[in-house]
């Protein structure tokens, strides 16, 4: 049928697969098992080889970091003796007890072109040799542009008695980083190689050596080789990882070294532009072989081989989708649902299926993070929470809350004297300081009422300091108007004073409207008592206004001053409301949070009188 596709389970592969190998074997062991010895031990050497240049790559690797830290850590003080006019005796002291340096250079740029800033050369008289030198422009360009690069090269010594050529190291690595991420200094530290040829100073039964990266020998395990030979580039183990981009790998095909001898190799390139290499002779690879050669071993070693390769590439078949779903299990709990299982598992089995209900849960992940999102900001974090973990139902819950109403001073006025877009600019920026600071000290905004913020601590959830963390949020917002009214008066336009009471007490919090349309809010008395406050502060001028309850709870700590008392509308019994004035120490002392917004003329309120 067209197409049609058949599913082959892992479990039916995996016995198929196990049942052919193992047939095979066993065939293969009954007919042709010879040279086992010899398949085994080239592997061993190959598997040991690429093992022993991994490790002299380490070791050459800590080397070298150890001198670029040393360059750094000189460098950087011998920048700051250049600026301070001299080298003091504590710096050369310091320097000259380094016994791996022989000379730090450090240059600097400047309009393009690379200048020498300053250097010191140690007590050693070999430091002497380095001087005069000349480095190419793109050499030191890589530098500034963040790169490393370590190079061998030769001076003269030059005496009554001799006149040879001694080979140095030198280490160019960058050294003051800019803003735009390159770097204004580079330092050139020169070294003796005999530190860097340690590594390779035993005698073993291959060949290592290190070459840099113009193909100059660096170190060679053979000391007579190491002392005649200067550029390598022509070996073919060499040139092949010349031309390579892969920084470590095992060379297995016919190689010849210097000497024409047959062998087989391995290198591992450094991030300096070292690169470390091993040459086994292949008479050393096969003798073991030699002396065990039966054909029975021979083939079994290339079934065995086979076997091993066959389950190792059939494995990956099952571990590569898991891999895949793990980097997208891990990409998602990092925010990024943009992924898709099924495009990159095509698998047609159990795996497969499993790509696509990781697709779909994906998605419904995605949807829900979007709702959060969005309830974040209609509602605020505390109350998402509590609509997405709990049950959405109309109902409410009494709970003793601090409720919060703030109010712009003659908004009314300023909206008729500005354009709409002034105005809702205004309050953006208003509200963007004011809510900020509402949530910071565990608040809940209900709704915006035009101008108008009401707030509420202990709804959905709070905490036995919401009363004191209402207050400090006022003192806060108290402050943060004196910032944002001197912006305004900055690009020239009005300040604006406003207007907030604070009242405590029992409400009813809860979900209310319909099935259509639900809102998550408190309602209750104290709720309008907390809006009659707010109103009461035009009467007294104030622009914090406490009820009684709240001020006797949080007086301790804050500096609470009776203001008077008010008949409010819809209550028989009056009102007594204090002013808030700042914080009251644990040390006895207080500290006034006052400005010239605090207080103002009072004015006649709607639906307040003053007793």
């Amino acid at each position: 049928m067209k197409g049609l596709k058949i599913k082959l389970p892992i479990l039916l592969r995996m016995t198929f697969l196990i049942t052919l190998l193992l047939g095979g074997v066993a065939y293969i062991i009954a007919v042709k098992n010879s040279d086992f010895f010899k398949s085994f031990s080239k592997t061993r050497e190959e598997s040991a080889e690429l093992l022993e240049v991994k490790t002299h790559a380490s070791q050459v690797g800590t080397i070298i970091e150890i001198f670029t830290e040393k360059i750094q850590l000189y460098g950087t003080d011998l920048i700051a003796e250049y600026q301070s006019g001299g080298f003091s005796p504590v710096f050369k002291g310091k320097f000259n007890n380094d016994q791996d340096f022989f000379k730090l250079e450090v240059f600097t740029q400047v309009d393009s072109n690379f200048k020498k800033l300053t250097e010191i050369s140690s007590n050693d008289p070999e430091a002497a040799l380095v001087k005069n030198i000349i480095y190419p422009m793109e050499e030191l360009g890589k530098i500034f542009d963040g790169g490393i690069l370590v190079e061998k090269y030769e001076a003269d010594l030059k005496s009554e008695k001799n006149n040879e050529r001694i080979k140095m190291l030198r280490l160019m690595v960058p050294l003051v980083k800019e803003v735009d991420g390159t770097f204004s200094h580079i330092a050139i530290g020169h070294f003796n190689i005999e530190k860097i040829r340690r590594p390779f100073a035993e005698i073993v039964s291959r060949n290592f050596y290190l070459v840099d990266g113009k193909g100059e020998l660096v170190a060679h395990s053979n000391g007579k080789l190491d002392a005649k030979n200067n550029n390598v580039s022509h070996w073919q183990l060499v040139t092949k990882a010349m031309n390579s981009d892969i920084t470590i790998s095992q060379i297995t095909e016919d190689l010849q070294d210097h000497a024409k001898t047959d062998i087989q190799g391995a290198y591992a390139k450094t991030n300096f532009g070292l690169t470390i290499f091993s040459e086994t002779p292949k008479e050393l690879i096969l003798g073991p072989s030699r002396i065990a050669k039966q054909e029975s071993f021979y083939w079994l070693g290339i079934i065995l081989s086979a076997s091993f390769f066959l389950v190792f590439v059939f494995s990956t078949t099952i571990t590569n989708p898991i891999e895949k779903l793990q980097k997208l299990t891990e990409e998602i709990a990092d925010g990024n649902f943009e992924v898709s299982a099924a495009s990159e598992i095509k698998s047609n089995d159990e795996l497969g299926d499993l790509a696509v209900a990781f697709d779909n849960m994906t998605l419904g992940l995605k949807e829900r993070d979007k709702i959060k999102n969005v309830m974040n900001k209609f509602h605020g974090s505390a109350v998402a929470d509590e609509l997405i973990n709990s049950e959405v139902e109309k109902k409410g819950t009494r709970k003793d809350c601090v409720i919060y109403f703030s109010d712009i001073r003659g908004f009314t006025d300023f909206s008729e004297r500005h354009d709409a877009e002034e105005v809702v600019e205004m309050l953006n920026d208003y509200f963007e300081i004011m809510v900020g600071i509402i949530i910071k000290h565990g608040g809940v905004v209900d709704k915006f009422i035009g101008d108008a913020i009401m707030a509420v601590w202990g709804a959905p959830s709070g905490t036995d300091r919401d009363p004191q963390n209402a207050v400090k949020a006022c003192l806060e917002m108290r402050e943060a108007l004196v910032h944002f009214n001197e912006k305004r008066l900055s690009e020239g336009k009005e300040e604006i004073r406003v207007g907030m009471g604070l009242h405590m007490g029992d409400v009813i919090s809860g979900t209310l409207g319909s099935s259509e349309r639900m809102e998550f809010t408190v309602i209750g008395d104290n709720v309008n008592m907390a809006a009659r406050i707010e109103a009461s502060t035009k009467a007294f001028g104030a622009d914090v206004l406490l009820s009684q309850e709240l001020a006797e709870t949080v007086e301790e700590e804050y500096i609470i001053k009776k203001a008077g008392g008010v008949e409010v509308k819809g209550k028989s019994q009056q009102l007594y409301l204090y002013t808030l004035h700042g914080y009251k120490h644990s040390d006895g002392t207080m500290q006034l949070v006052e400005t010239k917004y605090s207080s103002y003329k009072a004015e006649k309120a709607d639906k307040v009188k003053v007793s």
